[in-house]
């Protein structure tokens, strides 16, 4: 009917399996500690697919009673009530009172967890009463809501969890960067020798087993010369895969663990995870040097304050923060003003400000680097080595903007040439073509770091008759080491505060861009009014000698006068195209500068249609092209009529270029709504060459003059165009068919019809 699991920490495991404490299977171990039983059923159906061997012992009933049935089976109706309605709950491990059931007359405290479509009840005997605990915890959380500073918070815990658990040592054991670990704090029996300011290799708890602390808050082993209890299986449940204990309690520790217990003297422990933004932090470490089973009240005592002391770590070291985040902007300050107050340009003036720029960061030593330039201040490698440290450095500052280490002669083999004085780097670089950073340096900083035990010796084979697998250290005696080519740690705020500086550099120089291109167009748009003024009055004397000519010699037939004659008329086309070009540069300007300007009177339709039919008719007669115009009756628009008309000139010009001889181009207006708007919509429609789908987005662009039909122009017009339409409120569009023709739109608002007064 059932099988059981095999105990991945026998003695006979794998040489594989332990050869590499990091990658042994912790969390599926097959076995749990025999101070509890373990049942687990599925959710969806209630039946038990796995139990622990022990199950009688606390339940009074065999594997077979159990394995395959629901727990309303085997547990009395009180009891199988409390179950469901702990069931019911989104997330049994939110609450952290046990669950307390009666079976065969025993009190027994039932814990929940879910994993997937499992359900697991762990059930120990109840010890303790709640009521000897809680004056304790209230004198806990009481003193820890009081303490000032995060030593005396440590001291506080340590001390108070100590009196709870009577453990005879209780530390705080914080996690470092690279996994190793350090005890701030500690309260210990006398006779015990101190681990206090001791440093722990990232070895002794692997990444593997500091992931199940972050998960689990709290871990118990009463007594480590337990005899795991395996675990039974139902012969249904899938075999293929191993039952997860991650987030059982009563789940066997590694056999290495065991042993690492051992040789410290313990004979029982318990550990509080302390976590800061859902990252383990270190934690709360309880030993006994006997076998004790720690109640779980006093369990669910130790966990509250575990979490109380996350939660003021985290206020603790985010005020720390703010306070070292406010220090920042204080340094950053007189920078930012040099740089501000600076006539050259911004990254350059950094030069200038060595001493803040040293005191941003604390360094001992500063580089500034722009192109093959090097400036140094105070205590530095050489120039060309730190011209050639630039370069590696760019490159792991490539994708944030910055690097940091306080390791570089082992990140960086050259560095360690000049590790006395730079073993520590903080960089900045700016997103500019050439080389752009700021360097900052610190001097390596040997120091003595005792730990528990030598870091640096290996697991040694297990002692006679078990040889298959790794021993841990037996020593923990202090041992000294010294850190070589290690600077002191930047620190965040140091590192956030590099980047501040980055941050300013990049915003005063684009805001110094933009001031020069303002400058820049400023002057151009002056250039371009002084020069059209300056040359209308010049352009506008050779216009009237030439038609002065034109109309003395217009009678004469002799050669010499006829060529003259052609000549005056060449000047007067070649005066009126400039006429034109000045006076579409004036109105390029103002567009762009968002200064056009239009004088609006109402107009009817018909009246600008029949002025334009007047003036651009013998222009289209001339080019055998026919040109109509045609109206809704009784249209007004609200309008400046030199720019309408500026506009209606140009869609015809445009249209009767491309528009071969015995062609026709049309203009019409017609009244069309936008909600409760009416406007009227203008069309001027050519029969064409057409637009490319690839071109006609881009006809209203600057300078669009790519028609192979259209060599010549400025290319403003139609982007002229569309600025006196946007000026009147309105908007302008095209559509075009290849080999068909185009058809020009834009809208003007719609006005009342004036009323004469009879």
């Amino acid at each position: 009917m059932h099988r059981l699991e095999p105990t991945r920490q026998a003695s006979a495991i794998s040489d594989a399996a332990l050869g590499d404490c990091a990658s042994e299977p912790i969390r599926i171990p097959g076995a749990i500690q025999p101070h509890g039983v373990l049942i687990v059923f599925d959710s969806r159906t209630r039946e038990v697919q796995h139990a622990s061997a022990n199950v009688s012992e606390l339940v009074g009933k065999s594997l077979d009673d159990v394995l395959g049935r629901a727990p309303a089976a085997w547990l009395s109706s009180g009891d199988a009530f409390q179950l469901e309605r702990a069931l019911e709950l989104d997330d049994p491990l939110d609450s952290d009172a046990p669950i307390r059931l009666a079976i065969g007359g025993a009190s027994l405290d039932g814990r929940l967890s879910r994993l997937g479509d499992l359900s697991m009840l762990e059930l120990e005997p109840s010890v303790g009463s709640l009521a000897t605990s809680e004056p304790l915890l209230a004198r806990a959380l009481r003193r820890l809501q009081g303490a000032v500073g995060l030593q005396t918070l440590h001291e506080v815990t340590v001390r108070e969890v100590r009196l709870l658990t009577g453990c005879d040592r209780v530390v705080i054991y914080a996690f470092g960067a690279q996994g190793h670990g350090q005890v701030l704090a500690e309260a210990r029996a006398d006779d015990m020798a101190p681990f206090l300011g001791l440093n722990f290799p990232a070895s002794d708890i692997p990444a593997q087993a500091r992931e199940l602390y972050r998960l689990n808050w709290l871990r118990m082993i009463p007594d480590v010369d337990y005899e795991p209890v395996r675990i039974a299986t139902l012969l249904s449940a899938n075999p293929a895969v191993p039952l997860d204990l991650t987030f059982s309690s009563l789940r066997s520790v590694s056999p290495i663990h065991r042993e690492y217990m051992r040789h410290m003297g313990a004979g029982s422990s318990m550990s509080i995870s302390l976590l800061r933004d859902g990252e383990l932090w270190g934690l709360i470490s309880c030993v006994h040097r006997t076998p004790r089973l720690i109640p779980a009240e006093i369990r669910t005592a130790c966990l509250s304050i575990g979490r109380l002391l996350s939660l003021q770590i985290s206020a603790l070291e985010s005020k720390q923060e703010s306070e070292l985040a406010a220090a920042n902007e204080r340094l950053l300050a007189p920078l930012v003003e040099e740089m501000q107050r600076s006539p050259g340009a911004v990254f350059e003036s950094l030069s200038g400000s060595s001493q803040h720029l040293l005191q941003l960061t604390s360094a001992s030593g500063v580089a500034v680097v722009i192109g093959p330039v090097v400036s140094l201040f105070g205590i530095c490698p050489s120039e060309s080595q730190v011209a050639d440290l630039s370069v590696w450095t760019a490159e792991k500052a490539s994708a944030s903007g910055h690097f940091a280490t306080s390791i570089l002669p082992l990140q960086h083999p050259p560095a360690q040439e000049f590790a006395s004085i730079a073993s520590g780097l903080l960089a900045i670089t700016l997103p500019k073509p050439e080389l752009s950073m700021v360097l900052w340096f610190r001097p390596e900083l040997i120091e003595a770091v005792t730990w528990g035990g030598n870091p640096h010796k290996a697991p040694e084979p297990a002692p006679e008759p078990d040889m298959h697998r790794l021993s841990p250290r037996h020593s923990f005696d202090a041992w000294t080491t010294l850190s070589r080519h290690h600077a002191a740690a930047w620190g965040q705020h140091r590192v956030q505060a590099a980047r501040d500086l980055r941050r300013a550099v990049i915003e005063l120089d684009l805001a110094d861009q933009v001031v020069r291109e303002r400058n820049a167009v400023a002057s151009r748009d002056e250039l371009v009014a002084v020069v059209s003024h300056d040359l209308r009055s010049p352009l506008s004397v050779v216009a009237l000698q030439a038609s002065m000519l034109t109309r003395t010699l217009v009678a004469e037939t002799s050669e010499p006068s006829r060529r003259i004659v052609a000549a005056a008329q060449s000047i007067q086309r070649a005066t009126s195209r400039m006429s034109e070009m000045l006076r579409d540069l004036l109105d390029l300007t103002a567009i762009e500068q968002g200064r056009y300007r239009v004088h609006l009177q109402l107009h009817r339709v018909d009246e600008i249609f029949e002025d334009s039919s007047v003036l651009l008719g013998p222009l289209a007669a001339s080019q055998g092209v026919a040109l109509t115009f045609r109206g809704d009756a009784d249209l007004v628009v609200s309008a400046d009529a030199e720019r309408l008309y500026q506009v209606i000139s140009n869609l015809v010009g445009n249209a009767l270029k491309f528009t071969a001889s015995g062609g026709s181009v049309a203009v019409s207006a017609h009244v069309a709504s936008a909600g409760a708007v009416d406007f009227v919509r203008f069309a001027v429609a050519d029969a064409g060459s057409g637009i490319s789908p690839e071109q006609l987005p881009r006809i209203f662009e600057r300078y669009w003059h790519v028609r192979a039909a259209n060599p010549t122009g400025t290319g403003l017009g139609l982007y002229i165009a569309s600025g006196i339409v946007a000026a009147h409120g309105g908007r302008i569009w095209a559509e075009s068919v290849v080999g068909v023709g185009s058809t020009f739109h834009f809208t003007l608002r719609r006005s009342q019809v004036p009323t004469v007064e009879g």
